[in-house]
């Protein structure tokens, strides 16, 4: 997130009920030389807010990359029903009306299913920016409700359309497969499409992405694009009311979303509904007085929140501007990933491992840059980072000598016999070719430190060049069978899977990723590995470690051999440790990128750090879901090099409710078939929750449904005896398990991984028992029969079939022994559950206690022993 500073002072508003963020708007926008040659072509010359609205349209586009790439865009609420015709991208292309269009000059054309405008873009015929592998074309649709096809040219093999039937938006480009989606806009809105690439497509509703595809494209049609419909048949018009559209060569995700900005906020200014300083969605959409009452009438009696969890009421629109703040309850969140963060100080005082480290420089760095160091290594040490490390290199530094010292201890400092080049924002620039590399001098298995078989971690921050497909291993130490090797991308091949290894043979795949200006991490403990991009979970896999690593650990390559074992590109820092957990890999990854802001003086040290809260943890098909985009932004501040968000609020804190942590719901980790009873060996039936799921789906269940920040679900109940089944602790008298556990291997893994966000966040189990251990019942199993009741047994030497109801009159005493042994051994089961799993926060005796005939978990109590 970024803030523009007007000259009244930092203001920064969200509404919480959708966690967007605006900012007082005062930007002075030059005329441009674009915005003088197009009022040159019109016949109606605009007023003097029409003019800025325009203007401001041509600066926005240019200042995005965005008009330069366009062949046309053609708005439809201008001056007069002739200039509404003219591309603002250039003086050809004017639109041709076909039929009996409406046109109204605060709403744009309104066609009737028959009638249509002609673009004159024809990308078969002419040398354009649309291309067959770099094109996108959009239309700004007026209304919740609308159906048709928008635009398009089809010839029933290939072509571009955009349509839309119910709530189902479909839209092709330069193929014969659609995009297809479920949208629910609230108003007028941008459909679009892009492909950036030959295997690449994607349809957006406004600043959503509603699909992506892999499809291939194919040739580019040869007859003109029309708005209004796609092709001269039935069924290809619509009725709708069209604003605007566009047509060029491929936009980003960030280019899409800031074309539909700009647009949305030449229509809200040039209908003159915008007043002087109207707040300003950040980074999207334009909002008037208006549009801010309407968002805070919905909270309670026209009040709105203001950076922080506090209610502000407000009487008039000007009131919010003049608030001041000074809260510590301030916020933020980064919109692509969902992470949230909240900003803290970090103290002047220098800490003794910085003076060390600069008493060992050659070449002393300046004030700035003394501070840069001393925060790294702060906020590395307040969440436990630089205690777990063996070794940090920094590659921004004041000197090459410099940047191959260790930072953490005076030993494992860089080497090399054949150096890379080095600059001090760049890093060091390895090369393939020339077989550069640095050597660490750290061998996990002769350092005998705190990299251990199952408990370490390494990573590196990649500056890759521009246009890099490819990484091949930026890091490692590999001797062709085990060690440690991180290859974002090894091969320019088609499919090239992210390859990693930390003291393993085979190499672990999260996923085929385009490489990208990040750091890199890998952390293992007791047999989990997971794989990180930007402190965010990639992926992560179960697979036990198989030899400690026994080579020494480089830089810009896993072995000194040719060919994709080494790096062409610049490393900005690396390092080797213990595991890092998440928080952990999280916080370091954004304590590197601040230390190179600063140190390069493209950051105030003075800036808020900005520390992730720990309640999300997001894979990289979450970024997709939530951003569209596979390089998705990743973190709020830092690595921000502009003013980060700061603020200086007070605040009449309402009176604080309750506080909802989330939902409780049950989960069954094991299989049921109705009518049978259910397996507990440890191989038949092996479905369920979430074991059913692939990895990537547990990674978006875990942070979509339970992020742990008060929006998901926060405990889990559990089913003991039915969906969790397995036996422990099995008597070896009877034969009969006294307690319960997982049925087969991964069971609890699973599950402690699907909850991991909602144990930091203070949530966790709710087991209840549906049926005791089969030790403690009757029926020496967890299931009832049609004949007989499973009931709690009498114990001691009593006949299976005794229930300890029938004894309490006549046996007190092995009563009271067998209720303790068996209370006992449930406590034995919530310990087993919160050392495996995850902690019990709270449980349930029986599930439907009045019933035990039933062909599964059931356990019939009476109402004493109960």
């Amino acid at each position: 997130m970024r803030q523009s500073i007007p000259d009244e002072g930092k203001y920064l508003a969200i509404d919480q009920s959708t966690g967007r963020y605006y900012v007082w708007d005062t930007s002075v926008i030059p005329l441009q030389d674009e915005t003088t040659a197009y009022l040159a072509r019109l016949t109606t010359q605009p007023t003097a807010i029409q003019k800025a609205a325009i203007n401001r349209l041509y600066y926005d586009l240019k200042r995005a990359g965005i008009l330069s790439k366009l062949d046309g865009l053609w708005v439809g609420i201008s001056t007069s029903r002739t200039d509404a015709r003219l591309n603002l991208a250039g003086n050809s292309l004017t639109l041709t009306e076909h039929g009996d269009i409406s046109f109204n000059a605060t709403s744009g054309w309104t066609f009737h299913g028959s009638d249509w405008l002609d673009t004159g873009l024809n990308p078969g015929a002419a040398t354009v920016h649309y291309g067959r592998d770099s094109a996108s074309f959009g239309a700004l649709v007026a209304g919740a409700s609308n159906s048709g096809v928008f635009m398009g040219g089809f010839d029933g093999v290939s072509g571009l359309t955009l349509s839309r039937t119910d709530n189902i938006l479909n839209g092709r480009i330069n193929n014969n497969q659609l995009l297809s989606g479920a949208i629910s806009p609230t108003g007028t809105t941008l459909f679009s499409v892009s492909r950036t690439g030959k295997n690449d497509a994607v349809l957006y509703c406004g600043n959503e992405v509603v699909e992506r595809n892999q499809v291939s494209s194919l040739n580019l049609i040869n007859s003109s694009v029309s708005i209004g419909r796609a092709q001269e048949a039935s069924g290809w018009y619509t009725s709708a009311n069209i604003c605007a559209a566009f047509a060029g060569a491929g936009l980003s995700e960030t280019e899409m979303f800031a074309l539909n900005d700009a647009v949305q906020r030449y229509i809200h200014s040039f209908r003159q509904t915008v007043a002087s300083g109207a707040w300003v969605q950040t980074p999207f959409s334009l909002l008037s007085p208006d549009s801010v009452e309407s968002i805070s009438s919905g909270i309670v009696d026209r009040k709105t929140t203001l950076l922080s969890n506090a209610i502000i009421a407000y009487d008039q629109y000007g009131d919010i501007a003049r608030t001041k703040a000074d809260s510590t309850g301030i916020r933020a969140l980064d919109e692509s990933t969902g992470v949230i963060y909240e900003p803290s100080d970090i103290p002047d005082a220098v800490l003794s491992e910085t003076t060390a480290f600069i008493a060992r420089m050659t070449t002393i760095p300046d004030a700035v840059q003394q501070v840069a160091l001393n925060q790294l290594i702060y906020l590395l040490k307040k969440d436990g980072v630089w205690d777990a490390l063996e070794g940090l290199w920094l590659g921004v530094s004041t000197s090459y000598a410099d940047s191959l010292l260790n930072v953490v201890k005076n030993k494992f400092n860089l080497i090399s016999d054949n150096a890379p080049s080095w600059n001090q924002s760049g890093g060091w620039t390895f090369s393939r070719s020339g077989m550069t590399w640095l050597d660490t001098g750290f061998n996990p298995s002769l350092a005998a430190g705190k990299f251990a078989l199952e408990d370490a971690s390494f990573g590196a921050l990649l500056f890759p060049p521009a246009g890099m497909t490819a990484t091949g291993h930026i890091m490692g130490a590999f001797n062709g069978t085990d060690g440690m090797a991180l290859a974002p991308r090894p091969s320019q091949a088609t499919s090239s899977p992210m390859a990693v290894r930390l003291n393993q043979g085979k190499a672990y795949m999260p996923g085929d990723y385009p490489v990208a200006n990040a750091v890199y991490g890998v952390s293992r403990l007791n047999g989990e590995l997971a794989v990180y991009r930007e402190g965010l979970l990639l992926g992560s896999t179960t697979q036990t470690a198989t030899a400690l690593t026994n080579s020494n650990v480089l830089l810009g390559c896993s072995q000194k051999t040719a060919g994709y074992h080494m790096f062409d590109g610049a490393i900005g820092a690396a390092w080797v440790g213990a595991s890092l957990t998440a928080k952990q890999m999280l916080t370091l990854t954004n304590a590197i990128r601040r230390y190179n802001d600063v140190f390069r003086s493209r950051m105030s040290p003075d800036a808020s750090w900005w520390s992730p809260t720990d309640r999300r943890m997001y894979s990289q098909a979450d970024i997709i879901a939530i951003a569209g985009n596979k390089t998705g932004s990743s973190v709020l501040e830092p690595p921000a090099s502009e003013a980060t968000v700061s603020a200086d609020i007070s605040l009449a804190l309402s009176e604080q409710g309750q506080t909802y942590r989330g939902g409780y719901i049950e989960i069954q980790p094991d299989s049921f078939i109705g009518g049978t009873e259910p397996a507990t060996d440890s191989t038949t039936e092996l479905w369920g929750f979430p074991h059913s799921l692939t990895l990537s789906e547990q990674n978006r269940l875990r942070s979509m449904m339970l992020p742990g920040n008060g929006y998901g679900i926060h405990y889990i109940r559990l089913p003991l005896g039915f969906a969790y089944r397995g036996f422990r602790n099995i008597d070896t008298a009877t034969g009969l398990a006294k307690n319960i556990g997982e049925r087969y291997a991964g069971q609890n893994a699973g599950l402690k991984r699907l909850m991991a966000n909602i144990v930091d966040a203070g949530g966790g189990l709710a087991p209840e028992y549906w049926c005791p251990a089969p030790y403690w019942m009757t029926n020496g199993k967890y299931a009832g029969t049609p004949s007989a009741y499973n009931q709690p047994w009498a114990g001691g030497s009593y006949p299976r079939k005794t229930t300890l109801d029938s004894i309490k009159g006549s046996d007190p005493e092995q009563y009271a022994a067998q209720i303790d042994a068996m209370s006992d051994a449930m406590l034995n089961d919530f310990e087993y559950l919160h050392q495996n799993v995850g902690p019990v926060r709270m449980y349930g005796l029986q599930n439907e206690p009045q019933y035990g005939h039933e062909l599964y978990g059931v356990c019939k109590y009476t109402d004493r022993v109960y």
